[in-house]
């Protein structure tokens, strides 16, 4: 993830920073499958997004359970295309 990206990800709302493509959303990490690569975020409005060790932006062996992240998510599919921890 470039520094700018981070940044706008950063920066973004927890309402969630709607853009043409993707928006940015805030929530916890309520499960973490290390044997299979896939942790789930829990976002503030519901929504359950998946992180694998491939997405960009976080160390998927820094995330646990709890842990707040920060999440742009594709509105095709509501793919996550980066995420950041926060806490």
């Amino acid at each position: 993830m470039s520094p700018t990206s981070r940044g706008e990800l950063a920066g973004a709302s927890a309402a969630g920073a709607r853009t043409t493509t993707s928006c940015v959303v805030e929530g916890e990490v309520v499960e973490v499958l290390g044997g299979y690569g896939l942790a789930h975020v829990r976002a503030l409005d519901g929504s359950t997004y998946g992180l694998t060790r491939e997405t960009p932006g976080v160390s998927f062996a820094d995330l646990r359970e709890g842990q707040r992240v920060r999440v742009e998510v594709a509105h095709k599919f509501n793919r996550v295309l980066r995420a950041l921890l926060i806490e």
